[in-house]
């Protein structure tokens, strides 16, 4: 029988990841929600993880690559397979999470067919399975969301492209929920918890790691602001990176502990100037990109407005739109939205 559920693809990115694989597929066919498919990027791995899920969960669906093209690339293939197999929401995850509440998706589509100027969608992390699930879900408006796991609605990636490629290692998701936000999209974070094992397949206190860290932080930077924040990105990567003592480092934050790296200031110091340097050499194509998803962005926001304003007042829920509201707004089932506040879309 045919669900009258949005169609949604989970789509997972593994590179010799069949470790995590039983975990992540199990509890994400578990979920409870009876029009997910689910879909599996093997990014060239050579661990047996093809054969290891053909044989033990026939389900799902498999994206083969025959070598490892880069997380990125391989998040835009499988976002862009889910897109023309009619997905209408996309959750992008690792291979290394686990879900821990099966109402996360019933309750984060209801969320997003109610509220039309809902872009993204993020989940609480945790390391272990000490998580409480709540008794009842609240979104949380948010500027930013880790992308452990994270639902997208389709019609605004269709609307405003996948990954910018030339991000390869980081900050390729921040691109894109800048995007995103300009387009009038707003992102909420659910109390919902997953387990995130961690780890990935980078090294940490790699001089490539480090120098791919703040290459990509510059070139968002200078993407999306002016000179002066470019100026005071340098100057505070300068503080983290080669200072003794730094003022500003987060050793919480992994961006800044992989700009450290191994805390050798000389090497830190050739590093920056190198991704300094190249993101100079680029600044014509960067800019261009800039201007093309300025365009996009401002067209998404026109057909936002225009979709919103068509929409009958009783059909869907809205954002609070004053601080005073002491009233919390819910979706159709239950789920309450704290205080998120409409995205201007004049």
């Amino acid at each position: 029988m045919a669900s009258n559920r949005p169609l949604v693809y989970a789509v997972a990115i593994t590179y010799d990841g069949r470790r995590f694989l039983e975990g992540c597929l199990r509890t994400l066919l578990a979920t409870d929600y009876d029009n997910l498919r689910v879909l599996l990027v093997i990014n060239g791995s050579s661990d047996g993880s093809e054969d290891f899920v053909r044989q033990t969960f026939p389900e799902v669906e498999l994206l083969v690559l025959p070598s490892n093209i880069g997380c990125l690339p391989a998040c835009n293939q499988g976002l862009a397979t889910a897109l023309e197999r009619g997905a209408e929401y996309v959750v992008l995850c690792n291979d290394d999470i686990e879900v821990l509440d099966q109402r996360w998706l019933s309750e984060s589509t209801a969320i997003m067919q109610n509220n039309p100027t809902m872009g993204i969608v993020g989940y609480l992390e945790y390391i272990n399975h000490d998580a409480v699930l709540p008794d009842e879900v609240k979104a949380q408006p948010v500027k930013h969301v880790a992308f452990f796991a994270a639902l997208m609605r389709g019609e605004m990636l269709r609307q405003l492209g996948l990954f910018d490629l030339e991000f390869t290692m980081y900050a390729g998701e921040d691109d894109l929920i800048l995007r995103s936000r300009r387009a009038g999209y707003a992102i909420v974070q659910l109390n919902v918890p997953f387990l995130h094992f961690g780890g990935g397949t980078t090294t940490h206190g790699d001089p490539r790691t480090g120098y791919m860290q703040i290459y990509s932080s510059l070139h968002l930077c200078i993407k999306h602001h002016g000179p002066l924040r470019l100026v005071a990105k340098v100057m505070r990567m300068l503080d983290v990176a080669c200072n003794p003592w730094p003022l500003s480092m987060d050793r919480n934050d992994h961006a800044h502990v992989r700009m450290r790296n191994r805390g050798n200031v000389f090497l830190n110091g050739w590093l920056i100037l190198q991704a300094l340097g190249r993101n100079i050499w680029q600044l014509r194509p960067t800019l261009k990109r800039r201007r093309v998803d300025l365009e996009k962005a401002r067209q998404a926001r026109r057909r936002l407005k225009r979709e919103t304003l068509q929409l009958p007042i009783t059909g869907m829920t809205h954002f609070v739109e004053s601080s005073n509201s002491s009233s919390p707004v819910r979706a159709r089932d239950g789920c309450e939205i704290a205080d998120i506040q409409q995205p201007s879309i004049s």
